[in-house]
């Protein structure tokens, strides 16, 4: 089954939810997201994982709204994006999720290539996906994990 990020949670008990700010169509907003990190969301997924047990279903993939700006060109809210990231795939993994969505945020429109000499170049792009790379070979690779 598929399970989509904004209805994990009780939403009688604030303790398993932060604010976050987000912008949407140009205007912020506030709005309180289920944090799988807390104690009390940790025994909410725990709560989930026994009753998905119990039924025999299985969660093949979560729709996650929440992880978002693993992209972005910002280094702390790139920083803070993958930090969510990770808390919800240690989420993920206490439900038995086989994969996850993330939103990668970062620039909406890419940046027009240029031409100077050559063939046509997006510079910046370019740097973005080095930083990315040289990020990806220091993440440990028990970050994966398969049920």
């Amino acid at each position: 089954m598929d399970l989509w990020s904004s209805l994990f949670g009780d939403v009688n008990d604030e303790s398993m939810f932060e604010e976050q700010t987000v912008v949407y169509n140009g205007q912020e907003r506030k709005i309180q997201e289920f944090d799988p990190a807390t104690a009390s969301g940790k025994k909410w997924l725990d709560k989930m994982a026994n009753v998905i047990a119990k039924s025999g279903v299985r969660c093949h993939h979560i729709s996650n709204n929440a992880p978002r700006n693993i992209c972005d060109l910002d280094p702390e809210a790139r920083k803070a994006g993958i930090a969510t990231a990770k808390k919800w795939l240690d989420g993920a993994a206490t439900i038995g999720a086989q994969s996850m969505r993330v939103n990668s945020g970062g620039p909406r429109i890419a940046p027009a290539a240029t031409a100077t000499t050559g063939y046509p170049r997006n510079e910046e792009i370019e740097e973005v996906l080095r930083q990315r790379d040289r990020r990806s070979a220091r993440w440990p690779s028990t970050a994966r994990r398969s049920a």
